[in-house]
């Protein structure tokens, strides 16, 4: 999201300095997605935990407390995980896992156990999105770029053709606030295309799909999501959801396109949202961190595996969260005091905690 970005840069310039009296232990900035989690901390270091694929430290094992990827990455302004993790430093991106080997151009196919610089992308980029096996980017200009294997349109382009290198969606030649798998905010809008999710029809070029509200003038700000359900903010705490299967704890029907869904009633507003397989998170203006949905690992930290239709809190969070993010079926929240607290499924050490069992409340992780 815009604000989280915003958010986002004023603290690596803190931690850039450091001279504020914050640990250089301490969290900047974090991103969750499949069964891994990664931080840039204040010593300007990225740290990763979880599945050996999104670890990147070349040892191919799963990692349960925070390591640093090789190569020192450092100063990391943005990072997509769940579809092969990527990160940017410098306006340069590096990823790692599948399709990550060579130039980055993805047709040949080839892996990188640490992260490797993804050459096929010259220009300064400031976000990466994932999809299955194929990439965007958003460069500084406010354009999006795609390449890789076109999976259902996933490259945008509306020709329906692999591509190695880089292809501009036309309609989406300036503007675009952030990008999300095959998703994308312009103009307060909502843009999709491809293989999106709980839609029948792949859509072969970006076509919006929720649009300001023409009354209040409320803006889409966020979208998040997983290969099978994907939610979207409206600056008016308003949130859509869509989904691909059913049943779903979160009662949605498939292939219905956006559906509004309940998220109770926000004493501040909402700001950010995070989606797991089957759950939902928001997080207000006020700190206050409130999950609904599928709950048989903890994901909704409400040290219940019982699964929510309605949005509960999450219990012993030791004060206001200022960002929150999902993988699959665990969550993790950044406090105000920059210290970081996870929860939810743990099999392969995705909380960072030192050990491979479920968390139903927020557990911290120690640096």
């Amino acid at each position: 999201m815009t604000s989280r970005l915003a958010k986002l840069t004023l603290l690596l310039l803190v931690a850039a300095g450091c001279d504020d009296g914050i640990s250089t232990s301490s969290v900047a900035w974090m991103w969750a997605g499949g069964q891994n989690t990664c931080v840039t901390n204040y010593d300007r270091n990225l740290r990763c935990w979880g599945s050996t694929q999104g670890v990147g430290d070349g040892a191919m094992l799963d990692r349960d407390t925070p390591v640093e990827p090789a190569g020192n990455l450092r100063d990391v302004g943005f990072m997509s995980i769940a579809s092969g993790p990527c990160a940017i430093t410098g306006g340069r991106l590096f990823c790692w896992s599948s399709f990550s080997g060579g130039d980055g151009s993805i047709i040949d196919q080839a892996s990188a156990a640490v992260p490797t610089r993804q050459s096929v992308i010259v220009d300064p980029i400031v976000q990466v999105a994932g999809y299955v096996a194929s990439r965007c980017v958003l460069k500084v200009d406010g354009s999006v770029w795609c390449w890789g294997f076109d999976i259902a349109y996933s490259l945008g382009s509306g020709m329906h053709e692999n591509s190695r290198v880089p292809l501009p969606l036309k309609s989406l030649a300036g503007g675009v606030t952030a990008i999300h798998t095959t998703y994308a905010l312009r103009d307060g809008s909502l843009w999709g295309w491809g293989p999106v999710t709980g839609i029948d029809t792949a859509l072969p070029e970006p076509t919006v799909m929720l649009a300001p509200d023409p009354a209040s003038g409320a803006q889409m700000i966020g979208v998040d999501g997983t290969m099978d359900l994907t939610c979207a903010l409206r600056s008016d705490s308003r949130v859509w959801c869509w989904t691909s299967f059913e049943p779903n704890a979160l009662g949605l029907t498939a292939a219905a396109g956006p559906t509004e869904i309940d998220v109770g009633s926000p004493s501040s507003p909402v700001v950010e949202i995070a989606v797991g397989l089957v759950s939902l998170c928001r997080l207000d203006q006020a700190g206050g961190v409130q999950c609904k949905g599928q709950n048989d690992h903890g994901q909704l930290g409400d040290d219940t595996t019982t699964a929510r239709a309605s949005m509960a809190p999450v219990v012993g969070l030791p004060g206001p969260a200022i960002h929150v993010a999902a993988g699959d079926e665990h969550v993790c929240a950044l406090l105000d005091d920059r210290s970081l607290w996870c929860w939810g499924a743990n099999a392969v050490g995705q909380l960072g905690v030192g050990d491979r069992s479920d968390r139903l409340r927020p557990a911290r992780v120690h640096f």
